[in-house]
């Protein structure tokens, strides 16, 4: 941001005084969006040796080399459709405007430069989360797991964070000319088209598979919609159905805004409330209530324990959902990763399989989750103290 604001104040369509403040503005966004992530990562994970986060900007960086970008385009692509479809075509109509802002011939001078610059910062925090996005979850990095996750396709759990920067700018537009209807229904009538040309480019058995609802909250209504079959798990995602109940839903609106702008945009939000609470107690609620249900047992027993107890969590069985919330609800308990009951690095309390003949050494089991095959136990202290001699 602050390289393109030097460029636009060297080539005189920025004034100085401008230029200044958009820095600081923006150095003062990313220093504390910095600190912020430093204390909670602190806070969160300062007590265990917790694999995994580390080399993940080089990741980032080898999913846009030449050998991997047509699969981290293709991801990107995926995601920017989750956008669209989740906004009915609302933060196309909210893109073309920031752009058209922003491009006006006009210099940036002091007195149009605030909104203009505003305008710049929002479109270059979407491109750059919509590059974060893809980056990490294209294939090339190796973070997918074995199995077909389709909902790294198009995930939404990141630029759900900044799409409403382009939503609002929409419905602000929309608002204020008359010509906006027709970009709206452009963007609207688009997303099909933009829909099959994703599912011809990853092809059809991308989208059929394991699905995470956790990163795709906007599509959790509109898939129900369209298979009322949808319950604890999915299987795949209707990525056509999908796109034609949006398109209608967002042609709809805005011929209808044509003439009559804020009953338009209000009937958009009524009706994407609905779709989410369709979605929130067909898919949501009992997908949560299985998930936290089912990796309960292990962090219930092991908050009955004394804190200053050391926890190790074998990775010879690791689960990266298990993981997940065992740091959470552990925290700030220590928690150590060890390779085996016998790692000089763990302690007396091991979670590993639910399978004693697994554990290797005498051991008393505390509590048993079944979901991810996994218990807490209680390692007989001279059996682990014997194995952990060099």
């Amino acid at each position: 941001f602050a390289v393109v604001v030097v460029i636009a104040a060297a080539t005189r369509r920025l004034a100085v005084r401008p230029m200044i403040v958009a820095i600081g503005a923006a150095s003062t966004v990313v220093a504390g969006n910095l600190a912020m992530h430093s204390y909670l990562s602190e806070r969160l994970w300062s007590t265990t040796n917790r694999p995994g986060n580390v080399g993940e900007a080089s990741r980032i960086i080898a999913s846009f080399s030449p050998s991997n970008l047509g699969d981290t385009l293709s991801t990107s692509f995926g995601h920017l459709w989750y956008v669209a479809t989740v906004s009915f075509g609302v933060a196309v109509m909210g893109v073309v405007a920031l752009v058209w802002l922003v491009g006006r011939l006009t210099p940036f001078t002091d007195s149009s430069a605030g909104a203009r610059l505003a305008a710049l910062f929002a479109l270059l925090s979407v491109a750059g989360v919509a590059a974060l996005s893809a980056g990490l979850l294209s294939e090339p990095t190796g973070v997918l797991p074995a199995w077909n996750r389709v909902d790294y396709r198009v995930y939404g759990r990141y630029l759900e964070g900044v799409s409403p920067v382009l939503i609002l700018a929409g419905a602000a537009w929309l608002l204020r000319s008359r010509n906006a209807w027709r970009v709206w229904g452009i963007g609207a009538a688009a997303i099909p088209i933009t829909g099959l040309v994703l599912v011809l480019w990853r092809g059809s058995e991308q989208f059929t598979g394991s699905v995470q609802k956790l990163t795709i909250p906007g599509l959790l209504g509109l898939q129900t919609l369209v298979d009322s079959s949808t319950t604890v798990f999915l299987q795949g995602l209707s990525i056509l159905a999908i796109s034609l109940v949006s398109a209608a839903v967002g042609l709809a609106a805005a011929l209808y805004s044509r003439r009559r702008a804020t009953p338009a945009i209000v009937a958009v939000i009524i009706v994407s409330v609905a779709i989410t609470f369709v979605g929130k107690a067909t898919s949501w609620d009992p997908f949560v209530s299985f998930w936290f249900d089912g990796y309960n047992n292990v962090p219930v027993a092991l908050s009955e324990l004394p804190e200053d107890e050391p926890v190790a969590y074998d990775v010879r069985f690791f689960d990266g959902h298990a993981r997940n919330l065992y740091e959470f609800r552990l925290a700030p308990r220590r928690l150590v990763f060890v390779d085996g009951p016998c790692d000089p690095s763990g302690g007396d309390i091991l979670i590993s399989s639910n399978d004693e003949e697994q554990i290797g050494i005498p051991a008393t089991l505390i509590a048993a989750d079944e979901l991810p095959g996994q218990a807490v136990w209680h390692l007989e202290v001279s059996a682990a103290a014997s194995c952990r001699q060099p």
